[in-house]
């Protein structure tokens, strides 16, 4: 009986552990005013996780077959920026020109590895990482009308948050 009865309270904590030991990270909602905020921006959104990021909580789902990533200032509840990942799938790009530069840069017979949309309160730009065998993948800096604003290595991209000026050039070679 004493066996039984140790048994079974083994097999309970071991049951409790592994419920315990959740790995996922995801945060609980913030206050009903970042959802209020969100329903602004993307009424439509379903399936939401918030994080947050430093001074930022941000809002992820997806949507349309496509990541969508929508950050709001944690104090104010003020929209900052939605990034868009659509991944591989350049079909779902709706700016053309973006299509268009990619195609005739000296890039266009490379691999689109991954391409996203960035939308801030100053500037909206994409960023389309390219690659090809024996050669350090790049980022290409579009703005929604076409024009590359620069050409970096991935490498040396940094993270983009509401606060990321692309604008300045350290060690970025700018094209005109």
């Amino acid at each position: 009986m004493k066996k039984t009865i140790f048994s079974l309270l083994a097999v309970m904590a071991m049951a409790l552990g592994f419920v315990s030991c959740n790995d996922d990270k995801d945060e609980p909602a913030p206050s009903a005013a970042f959802q209020y905020a969100l329903d602004q921006v993307y009424p439509g959104a379903t399936g939401v996780k918030w994080e947050k990021k430093a001074a930022w909580q941000v809002a992820e789902f997806d949507q349309n077959g496509a990541e969508y990533d929508v950050w709001f200032n944690a104090l104010t509840v003020e929209w900052a920026m939605t990034e868009i990942d659509y991944g591989k799938n350049i079909m779902s790009v709706p700016d053309l020109p973006v299509l268009k530069a990619i195609e005739q840069s000296e890039y266009g017979m490379w691999t689109l590895d991954d391409i996203s949309y960035y939308q801030q309160t100053a500037m909206s730009f994409y960023i389309a990482e390219m690659e090809t065998a024996g050669k350090p993948d790049t980022d290409l800096y579009i703005a929604p009308d076409g024009k590359i604003i620069k050409i970096i290595p991935s490498s040396q991209t940094p993270d983009i948050t509401p606060n990321t000026d692309i604008r300045p050039a350290l060690n970025i070679e700018e094209v005109e």
